[in-house]
């Protein structure tokens, strides 16, 4: 088997959802450093100058980054969000961006270069808060490359979407209120109860049944989301 056939067949069995940030390092001896750093914080892509683009792929793909220039970064497929606002902030437009079907999202955060950073792999709190949502993208991404929104979903107070794909169904439901508040979810009646689980913290989220629905209550947080998984043929 060929090295070029053997890449297409990883690729393939591991597709990525590239999540990217913008990283503008000049100096050539330090990109393997930053790069893995970057790749470290859970990014799958990084936008960087036009004119760096080539010279920087092959230390890129080491790193096993994508590459996106700078003029691409606000271009379809990719979704450029605002890195501007609290760290919160990066999280919550991540998840608005999916619920509306983004499959590739640049934050307009700066990655740390040799001289606006100190030790390698330091970060600032956008960084980490944008690092997080990718890792949690990245860790799924077959799956939210290949959902699909269905009816059935209903809240009160929150938006809340139901998506599906071949093997599983992903709830988002998302505050857009500056204010906290908790929330009933409620899904259609033959919907399984468990075992839903929390796509960040990992935690098990459970549905209690109602009249002619399925339903959970969930405290979210201002401008905050909930992102469930379950198998679809659990029941």
């Amino acid at each position: 088997m060929t090295p070029i056939v053997l890449a297409m067949i990883l690729a393939q069995a591991a597709p990525v959802f590239p999540v990217a940030v913008r990283y503008a390092a000049e100096e050539g001896a330090s990109w393997n450093q930053d790069l893995v750093a970057i790749r470290g914080l859970g990014f799958t892509a990084v936008v960087v100058p036009d004119d760096r683009v080539e010279r920087i792929r092959a230390a890129a793909a080491e790193a096993e980054l994508q590459i996106i220039a700078r003029r691409d970064e606000a271009k379809p497929p990719m979704v450029l969000l605002d890195g501007s606002g609290p760290p919160s902030a990066l999280r919550y437009r991540g998840w608005t961006a999916i619920r509306h079907g983004a499959r590739a999202i640049a934050f307009a955060v700066d990655a740390p270069t040799p001289t606006a950073r100190g030790p390698a792999g330091t970060s600032a709190p956008h960084l980490r808060a944008a690092g997080e949502f990718a890792s949690s993208v990245a860790g799924s991404a077959a799956l939210f490359l290949s959902i699909k929104p269905i009816d059935g979903a209903r809240a009160d107070l929150v938006d809340a979407r139901l998506f599906q794909s071949r093997q599983a169904l992903v709830l988002i439901a998302m505050n857009h209120r500056d204010a906290p508040q908790e929330a009933t979810i409620t899904l259609p009646p033959a919907t399984p109860l468990a075992e839903w689980v929390n796509l960040e913290t990992g935690e098990v989220a459970y549905f209690d049944r109602v009249a002619d629905a399925v339903a959970h209550r969930h405290w979210f947080a201002a401008r905050d989301a909930l992102v469930l998984v379950i198998r679809r043929d659990i029941q």
